[in-house]
């Protein structure tokens, strides 16, 4: 599967470039005040990655 840029998809979505702080190609941090301006509800996923730490 290949991912689509993350200004694409922001733009998708209705974000202006000020909401979207890219985090590299393929992810991006959103401002509080753009999620407060949309009227749609959506679904909140969050992704975690653990380091494994050797001992």
């Amino acid at each position: 599967m290949k991912l689509r840029p993350i200004a694409e998809v922001g733009a998708e979505l209705g974000l202006s470039p000020e909401d979207v702080l890219p985090w590299g190609r393929d992810r991006a941090k959103v401002s509080l005040e753009a999620l407060g301006r949309r009227s749609h509800q959506g679904r909140l996923v969050l992704v975690e990655c653990p380091t494994s730490f050797s001992t």
